[in-house]
Formats: structure tokens, C-alpha cells, sequence
């Protein structure tokens, strides 16, 4: 029995020993002064192995395991930078805290080790300057040397900022961040609790693998600078130490890692100042995770100098399941927030992720950058957006939402995605513009069994705003609305100010068409101002090759408020209307202008209408269409209208060569109509189509000059007589006939060669003017050449289809008379 307790009790003790932590993996390999003193779960390293700014330690292993210390003493206030590398074939696996000691621990940390680095789930940092881990192969020292795991040298000559970071492996080593140890003060930005690895205030926190997982780890640099990125074959990556900001610059033509951000991640930059974040990589990934910037609750920025987030990749930037990239000033702030700039050869957002800029509190939202070599996608209630919002109606709320601009070769939307800007204060919504070397796409359809917002492009005033509502430019050689999706710009209820233009230049072709599957929306351009709103409505103004609006499309500009309505200017090649509008319109004061170039055709079809109607008393809008050729079918009740309730009509006027379908009338019927009416017919406007005179000689070719007769031919129809009272024109088959002057020989009678138009049985030898006009044949009869002739007592000359029979055949010279 005593020999089954002692049994027991090994394998308990033999447990409790497998699962104690293990204690500090950090061996220095005797290249250098460092001294590691281990005491308990704490290891102090100190040495003397300085080189101007610069502290330097050489380990053979270096890993802390989970709730250990690692601490770098440093006494020497002269030293800016502690500089670490790994020269064993271990990956550094840091599971415990990092810290500085030491009567002068401001310094930065630099931790280099080629065959990886990975930070634990409880791992964090405890310094008092920035911090660098990264697994290349050396650290460059300008032109003095370089500091290296691989190929360790003498540092004594190494006294300069390290510049540099040299990787020669073919595919560099990895660095994994799984922190999620609470750090010891919340986020800045709006109070929420922070976690992972973090450095002080202001300072900066840079990885430079390999490929680099931030998998459900947090960084934090709260107002400075986190710093991503690396390689997956040789080359160097500048480094720039610029107070505190550590700055990366990478070559070109070198192949770069991964950067993959999942599960919860955070990078977070925000603070008293909008800090930055540098994403420099083959393929950026961020899945159900945020880097978020900007000027935290209750702070004022001291130095409101934008700052930035940057994600710059070789290939693909992807935002998927609630990834975001977020800037903002906090409510009661005051400040910029980061702009946001992004280059990639593609860009995908979806599964309602974002990238978005906003200020609620007294400041700027940052701008966004978006430059794509291929294509931008978003979809999934996925959007864009940059807002000045007003988290609380009691404070001020100034500044501007930021503007957006996109190129790519190809942008779509789809299934409730947006790109927005808009005002709840003080101050202005930014402009969108997109560029697209191929097209833009928006459509409205609907995912099944998902909620889902409205695919559109947006610039407005919103309630409470005051200001100018942005622009929307697009750009493209195509664009395409269908199925609901709109492009919007405009001041919403409660809001003033002027709403904003859209502008659409499409080379080749602009299509709106459709509903959205419920039926409430229409596919359009749409620039209005609402009825409890002040101020007007922006204008439209489209050029392109092909317009078609159909299927309920509509091109408007509406003022429901008491402003004049916005106008519309519109330049196309073909402009096909079906079942499709173009508005102007006004419920309370004057409606707007609409003015057409069309180069070739405009087809009104099924109910089309292009109208400036005026609803009060206001004046119905003037309408201007320049086309050659305008056609509606008048059954199908296609209009032109500029009329009037109790205002005066418009005014419209046409140039055209053709008009076809349509007809001016003083009221609208349900055909085809052109009108310019008021209910108070003293007060209707004017209709006027102006059809240019043609010219008869246009386009007629030169003939060449009338040739003088020959003496050969007689210029009188008596022989020896000259006649100017008549004349006779034979142009026969070609040659010069003879002279009446002439003595013609046998044989004299002439003769057509071609088959006779009557039948032998009809001939006659003489011709007499019929008595009655034979019933017309159902197909006209063939007018035929005269082939005789013959002369009445009272010597009139009649011409017959058939020749004469002759009986004669001597020689003749009967006299000619006329």
C-alpha cells in the first residue's frame, strides 16, 4: 500500500513538473558584453558593447516564456538604440513581457532574428522608446557596416542610426502576433478597451518579416506609428528614424511577403494625435479585424498635421466579415483625422466591411485615396464612406467630411454597397470622383435571406448639416445603373446649404436601367433638395457616345423646397429613352433647364418623358434638343412637356432636321405630345422647331462643262431655215445624226434594234389620239421611248410607241416643219 502512495505521488510530481513554465530561453553567444542574470522568472541582460548611440547584444537562443521578464538595462544616456540579434537556428517564441531598465531606459528596441519571431497570446512590451522586431538576416549602418545574425562581425565602427534592413535568405522567416494581454490604459479613440503589444505615446512599433499574422493580436501605438511589411526574396528595406517615427521604404522589383490581419485583430494608432499606420506588402488581408487612426475622446490635438494610414501591396487588398480601416476625431475632440491611402493591383471589400474617415468632433475627416491597377469590388453592405456626423447635438459640430477619390481599371458595386460623404454639421461634404479605365458598375440586386442596405453613390446635407453638399464625378469609358442603384447628391430634410453636382463623362456608353426588386427605387442620377430643406439642388451633366435610359431609369433633378430646380446638361451621341425620364422639376418655384446635344438620333419610347414641369406657381423650366432626327411612336405616349400649374409654361425649343411621332398640342393627351402649357392659358409657354432650310445644291457633284455642238449637228429643225421659237433633242444611242441639209441614201428609214413594247397585232400605219382614258392596270404601265411619228391635216405632230409600215424603199427627202 506505502508503495502505491509513492506511486501517486512521482506521477503528480512528475506532472506539476511537465506543466511548470519553463524559464528563460536567453543564452548570449559571447560575441559581444551581454551578461544575462537570471533571477526567478526575470532576466536582467546588461553589457558595454556601445558604438556611438548604439547598445549592442548577441544572443545564441532568446524566448520568454510565458510570464517571464526579459529586461534590457541600460545606463548610458548617450544610447538611443538597443540592438539585439539571434545567431542560434532557434525562432525567438516570446510568451512573457519585454521591458527596459536601467537609469536611462529611454531607448529604442531592436530585435533581429532570421529564423522567427512569434509573440504569444500573453506577451507584451514594457519599454520607454519604439520597438523593431524582425527576422532579416542583418541590420545596415549607412556606409559603416552592417550588424549581423547570420554573419556575426565586430560592431565597434557601428555608430550611426541603424538604415537598413538586409534580408538574403530566398524566403525570410515569419513573424506571428497572438497578444491579447490588456494593455494598462483603454483606447484613445473612443474608450473601448486596447490590447496586445504596445509602445509608449508617440513612439513606433514596426514588424518586417517574411510574412507577417496578426492573428487575433493587438497592436498599439496610440499617436504614433505601427509599421507592417516584408520580403520573400533578397533585398533590403530602408529604415528611416526620424525622432520617434520609424519609417519603411521597400525596392522595387523585389518580391514581397504577406500581411494577414484575422480574427479580432486591432492595430490602433489613435491619441492626443491621429498616429499612422504603413502597410507595405505582396497581398494585405484583413478579415473580421481594424486598423483604426485618429484624434481620441475628449483630446485636442496639439499638432493637427494630417497623418496617415497607408496599405501599399503588390497585389491584392482585402477587407473581409466586418474588416475595417477606420479613421475619425471622437466626439468633444478636436483635430484631423488620418487620411487613408491605399495602392494595390486589386481591391475587395466585402461581407460589410469598410473603409472609412469621420469626425465627430471639431475637425476634418481625412481624405481617402484609392489607386487599383486592376479591379475594385464591393459587395455585401460593403462600403466607403467619409462623414462629418453628430454624435451629440449638444456640441458643436465643425469641420469638413473628406473627399474620395478611386481609379481603377474596373469598379463595381453590388448588393447594398455604398461610397458616401456627407454633413450632420458645420462644414462641407467632401467630393467623390472615380476613375475607371474600363467601366463602373452599380446594381441594386438582392443577396437572398440577407438584409441589405442600397447600392448607391452619395453626397449630401444631411439634418442638421449646413453647408455644400460634394460633388460625384464619374469617369469611365462605360457606366451602368441597374436594378435600384442610383447615384445621389443633394440636401436631405432639415438640412441647407446647396446640394451638389453630379457629373458622368462616359465615352462610350452610360446605362440606367430597372427597379429595385421591392419596387421603391428607381435606377438614376439624382441630385434634389427636400421640402423642410434650404436650398437648391445641384445640376446633372452627362457626355457620352450611347445614353439609354430605360425600364423605369431616370435622369432628375427635382427642388421640393422653395428653390429653383437644378438643371441638366446632356451631350450624347444616341439617346434612347424606354419606358425611361429625364426631369427638371420644381414643387414650389421655377423648374429647371434641360439641354440636349444629340449628334445623331433621340428615340422616345413606351411612356418616355423629358420634362420641365413646374408644380404652384412656379415657371415651368425651358427645354432646349439639338438632333438630327428625333422619333417617338404617337400611340405610345412619349412627351416633351415644360408646362405649368399656375405659373407661366416653359419654353422649348428644337432644331432638327425630322421630327416623327411627335405632335405640338395646347394639353396633354395620351399620345405622343410636345407641350408647354399652364392651368391659366394666358400664361403658356412657347414651342418652337426650327428645321434648317436645305441648301438644293448641297451635296450635288460638279458637272463637267456643256461642250460646245458641233457644226454637224443642225442647230434648226427646217433645212436652210434658222428656228429660235422650238426645239428638238434626240439623245439616241450614241453617235451624231445627220443634217436635215444633208441628201440621206438608201437606206434612208431609221431602225431600233430593240424588241418592240407592242405586240405585231397592234401596229398600225398611222396614229390617232385616243377617244377615252383606259382603266388604270393595278401596276403603273412602263413608260416607253417613241419609236414614230405622225403628221394631222392641221400639221400637229404626234409621236407613237410603234413605227409606221413603210412601203417605200427609194430614196427620200420629204421637208421638215414644225
Amino acid at each position: 500500500m506505502k508503495s502505491r502512495k509513492w506511486l501517486i505521488s512521482g506521477i503528480t510530481l512528475s506532472c506539476l513538473a511537465i506543466a511548470k513554465p519553463t524559464q528563460a530561453q536567453i543564452t548570449a553567444d559571447g560575441t559581444t558584453t551581454t551578461n544575462v542574470d537570471q533571477s526567478g522568472q526575470i532576466s536582467e541582460i546588461t553589457g558595454e558593447t556601445t558604438a556611438g548611440q548604439n547598445l549592442f547584444h548577441s544572443f545564441t537562443d532568446f524566448s520568454v516564456p510565458k510570464g517571464d521578464v526579459a529586461r534590457f538595462i541600460n545606463n548610458n544616456p548617450r544610447v538611443e538604440n538597443v540592438i539585439s540579434r539571434v545567431t542560434g537556428s532557434n525562432r525567438s517564441e516570446i510568451f512573457g513581457r519585454l521591458e527596459a531598465g536601467g537609469s536611462a531606459s529611454k531607448f529604442n528596441l531592436f530585435l533581429l532574428n532570421p529564423n522567427g519571431i512569434i509573440f504569444g497570446p500573453n506577451a507584451s512590451l514594457n519599454l520607454n522608446g519604439s520597438f523593431v522586431a524582425t527576422t532579416a538576416n542583418a541590420i545596415q549602418f549607412g556606409n559603416q557596416g552592417y550588424f549581423s545574425a547570420t554573419e556575426p562581425k565586430d560592431s565597434s565602427l557601428l555608430t550611426v542610426n541603424p538604415s537598413a534592413l538586409l534580408f538574403n535568405n530566398i524566403s525570410a522567416a515569419a513573424i506571428e502576433n497572438r497578444s491579447v494581454v490588456p494593455t494598462m490604459e483603454p483606447s484613445p479613440l473612443f474608450g473601448g478597451p486596447a490590447f496586445g503589444l504596445q509602445v509608449p505615446d508617440g513612439q513606433s512599433l514596426v514588424l518586417v518579416g517574411g510574412d507577417i499574422f496578426m492573428d487575433g493580436g493587438g497592436l498599439n501605438a496610440f499617436g504614433g506609428r505601427v509599421a507592417l511589411g516584408g520580403l520573400s526574396e533578397p533585398g533590403t528595406v530602408g529604415l528611416n528614424i526620424d525622432n520617434n517615427q520609424i519609417r519603411l521604404s521597400f525596392p522595387e522589383g523585389v518580391k514581397r511577403s504577406n500581411v494577414t490581419i484575422t480574427n479580432s485583430a486591432l492595430v490602433d494608432v489613435s491619441g492626443q494625435e491621429s498616429g499612422s499606420i504603413a502597410i507595405k506588402a505582396a497581398n494585405i488581408n484583413i478579415n473580421n479585424s481594424q486598423l483604426q487612426s485618429g484624434v481620441g475622446l475628449l483630446l485636442t490635438a496639439r499638432n493637427p498635421a494630417s497623418s496617415t494610414i497607408i496599405l501599399d501591396a503588390t497585389g491584392a487588398v482585402t477587407l473581409d466579415n466586418f474588416g475595417r480601416i477606420f479613421s475619425a476625431v471622437a466626439p468633444f475632440a478636436g483635430g484631423n483625422a488620418s487620411d487613408i491611402r491605399i495602392k494595390a493591383q486589386s481591391l475587395s471589400l466585402n461581407n460589410t466591411s469598410g473603409i472609412s474617415t469621420i469626425s465627430l468632433g471639431q475637425g476634418d475627416a481625412g481624405d481617402i485615396f484609392i489607386d487599383v491597377s486592376d479591379d475594385i469590388t464591393l459587395a455585401g453592405n460593403s462600403g466607403i464612406n467619409s462623414v462629418l456626423a453628430s454624435a451629440d447635438s449638444s456640441f458643436p459640430l465643425e469641420g469638413k467630411s473628406g473627399n474620395i477619390e478611386i481609379s481603377a481599371r474596373s469598379v463595381s458595386l453590388a448588393f447594398g454597397s455604398s461610397i458616401q460623404t456627407f454633413t450632420q454639421g458645420t462644414g462641407d461634404a467632401g467630393n467623390i470622383e472615380i476613375r475607371a479605365d474600363d467601366f463602373i458598375s452599380l446594381d441594386n440586386t438582392k443577396e437572398e435571406a440577407t438584409f441589405q442596405q442600397d447600392t448607391q453613390i452619395r453626397a449630401a446635407v444631411e439634418k442638421g448639416g449646413n453647408g455644400r453638399g460634394g460633388n460625384i464625378v464619374l469617369i469611365a469609358p462605360r457606366v451602368f445603373l441597374t436594378n435600384g442603384a442610383r447615384l445621389l447628391a443633394g440636401i436631405e430634410s432639415g438640412g441647407q446649404g446647396r446640394g451638389g453636382d453630379i457629373t458622368v463623362m462616359a465615352t462610350d456608353a452610360l446605362t440606367i436601367s430597372g427597379f429595385s426588386e421591392d419596387g421603391r427605387l428607381q435606377s438614376g442620377l439624382l441630385t434634389t433638395s427636400a421640402a423642410d430643406s434650404i436650398g437648391p439642388p445641384g445640376k446633372i451633366i452627362v457626355e457620352t457616345g450611347s445614353l439609354r435610359i430605360s425600364d423605369g431609369g431616370i435622369l432628375s433633378t427635382q427642388s421640393f423646397n422653395d428653390s429653383n430646380g437644378g438643371d441638366v446638361d446632356l451631350k450624347a451621341g444616341t439617346l434612347i429613352l424606354d419606358r425611361g425620364s429625364i426631369t427638371a422639376g420644381a414643387e414650389q418655384n421655377g423648374a429647371g433647364a434641360i439641354r440636349l446635344d444629340i449628334d445623331n438620333l433621340l428615340l422616345l419610347r413606351n411612356g418616355s418623358e423629358i420634362s420641365t414641369n413646374a408644380n404652384g406657381d412656379g415657371t415651368g423650366g425651358d427645354i432646349e434638343i439639338k438632333a438630327p432626327l428625333i422619333l417617338a411612336f404617337p400611340q405610345e405616349n412619349s412627351d416633351i412637356e415644360a408646362n405649368a400649374q399656375n405659373g407661366p409654361g416653359g419654353k422649348i425649343n428644337i432644331t432638327t432636321t425630322a421630327i416623327f411621332g411627335l405632335e405640338v398640342r395646347s394639353t396633354d393627351t395620351e399620345l405622343s405630345d410636345i407641350t408647354a402649357v399652364s392651368q391659366n392659358t394666358d400664361l403658356d409657354g412657347q414651342v418652337e422647331i426650327n428645321t434648317p432650310e436645305t441648301n438644293p445644291s448641297e451635296n450635288l457633284s460638279e458637272q463637267p462643262e456643256i461642250v460646245p455642238p458641233p457644226t454637224e449637228i443642225a442647230q434648226g429643225c427646217r433645212a436652210g431655215q434658222a428656228l429660235n421659237n422650238s426645239s428638238f433633242i434626240s439623245l439616241g444611242r450614241g453617235g451624231l445624226p445627220l443634217s436635215p441639209q444633208e441628201l440621206q441614201t438608201a437606206p434612208a428609214l431609221w431602225q431600233d434594234l430593240r424588241a418592240s413594247q407592242l405586240q405585231e397585232s397592234e401596229q398600225v400605219s398611222s396614229v390617232t389620239l385616243p377617244t377615252s382614258v383606259p382603266p388604270t392596270p393595278a401596276a403603273a404601265a412602263a413608260i416607253v421611248e417613241a419609236k414614230g411619228w405622225t403628221q394631222d391635216p392641221e400639221g400637229r405632230i404626234y409621236l407613237s410607241a410603234q413605227a409606221p409600215e413603210q412601203t417605200a424603199y427609194h430614196p427620200w427627202q420629204p421637208s421638215a416643219a414644225c
